[in-house]
């Protein structure tokens, strides 16, 4: 009986792994999750490219790669991150948006690493202001309310917060 993982998505993973047509073979045919191509030896990788499979295959996935013109010389080394089964695959696919996210600003990142942004993620960004109109500082609001401002006026960046959510 396998243990419980210590973790709410990732159910198990496998890490810099060496790419070769055996390697990728062994890996059962229907696992889900994110993989990352990574160039690379030792303790010092570099990632390539970060995909997916929601639905089951991330072997397929690999094989693919091998196969690709733009990839296949690119990477030597995978890493998989296999989901719990009871993810869904819009969690997968929301997650791998993010991370694409992040890496597609990144000029030290691989160009097959820079993929397009997670619309989704535009969709809910904002600046530091906006984003802390959700948030209230019971400190500053303290402060405010001692001071005759109920309007919470104290509050400044150096103040010492202790923030809740709205």
């Amino acid at each position: 009986m396998p243990k419980a993982s210590a973790t709410w998505l990732i159910k198990q993973c496998v890490e810099f792994v060496e790419k070769t047509e055996e390697n990728i073979e062994m890996i059962p045919g229907y696992t889900r999750g994110l993989y990352a191509l990574l160039h690379g030896s030792g303790d010092n990788f570099d990632v390539v490219y970060i995909g997916m499979s929601a639905e089951g295959g991330v072997r397929k996935r690999l094989k693919a790669h091998l196969k690709s013109q733009k990839k296949k010389d690119e990477w030597t080394h995978f890493s998989i991150y296999e989901v719990h089964d009871n993810i869904q695959p819009k969690i997968v696919a929301e997650l791998e948006g993010l991370i694409r996210h992040i890496f597609s600003k990144d000029k030290a990142a691989n160009f097959l690493a820079k993929q397009k942004q997670y619309e989704e993620i535009v969709h809910v960004s904002s600046d530091l202001d906006k984003w802390l109109v959700s948030w209230k500082c019971k400190n500053c609001l303290e402060t405010a309310l001692s001071n005759g401002r109920p309007d919470g006026s104290d509050c400044t960046k150096a103040s010492k917060h202790s923030w809740e959510r709205v």
